[in-house]
């Protein structure tokens, strides 16, 4: 089994921001709207509505906060190891499929060898629906400790926040299942919830299952009982933060998975 760091602020949400004109979103007529809404309909698999309740919220969310901000790729491959004093691109998009402007941060947590890059005109701005933001990524170590670690860019998304997990994963001699050691939840207030999609690869030719133990009643994970890692593939799991269930935390806290081979 091994530990996920979990780090999330409550009561602590940024002070209201003031609108400008340059902020302000756009209003749509009732006729834009319910036609993006039916665009959105379409897009929807049928098989998201043949499931319990749990389910059908899981969906729910799932639609309105996931499928309608398309991050590609969503996970980022290099096979060959990293070295000294190398530069490596990397290209990331983001398109919006909502129904609403999002507003959208990127970020990482490897600022001494990882750079990003946006269009200045890009920069604090809401993303329109069916508009894309190319984001370019630079990687440049200087020492060739922790060399080939796996590094995240992070995808925030505000009004539900959410954070979006894009990892940069070196597969070279990687033989064990490849997930973040610690993440740290959006800040939300009482009242709210806060979601966090985390990405957890499998670089072997087997299937391995999944194991999942939280004993935190103000957090749920959201597989749809995919415990199942393909070969050479990944699984989202998305984790949603009930603050008000405890109240005010501040800190961090342990999640528990573990792996096991698939007979």
């Amino acid at each position: 089994m091994s530990d996920t760091e979990v780090h999330h602020v409550a009561n602590d949400a940024p002070a209201p921001r003031v609108d400008t004109d340059d902020d302000k979103v756009p209003v749509r007529t009732e006729s834009e709207t319910e036609e993006l809404r039916i665009s959105a309909r379409r897009n929807t698999p049928k098989s998201k509505g043949n499931f319990c309740c749990i389910a059908k919220e899981y969906y729910s969310e799932y639609s309105n906060l996931i499928d309608s901000l398309h991050i590609m790729p969503r996970i980022m491959i290099h096979h060959r190891r990293f070295k000294v004093n190398s530069t490596y691109g990397l290209t990331l998009n983001i398109r919006n499929n909502g129904l609403y402007p999002r507003l959208i941060q990127v970020s990482t947590d490897s600022p001494v060898d990882t750079s990003i890059s946006i269009p200045e005109l890009d920069l604090h701005r809401y993303l329109e629906t069916d508009q894309t933001l190319e984001v370019k990524i630079w990687i440049r170590a200087t020492t060739s400790r922790d060399i080939n670690r796996r590094r995240h860019i992070y995808v925030e998304s505000f009004h539900p926040n959410i954070i979006f997990q894009v990892p940069i994963i070196v597969v070279y001699k990687l033989e064990e299942p490849s997930l973040c050691e610690f993440l740290t939840l959006p800040r939300c207030v009482p009242n709210n919830k806060s979601y966090y999609e985390m990405i957890i690869y499998n670089p072997t030719k087997e299937r391995i299952r999944m194991r999942f133990r939280n004993t935190n009643r103000g957090l749920t994970l959201n597989t749809l009982n995919k415990d199942l890692l393909p070969p050479k593939d990944y699984i989202k799991v998305l984790l949603v933060f009930h603050v008000q269930k405890l109240q005010s935390l501040k800190g961090f806290f342990n999640i528990k998975f573990g792996v096991s081979r698939y007979s």
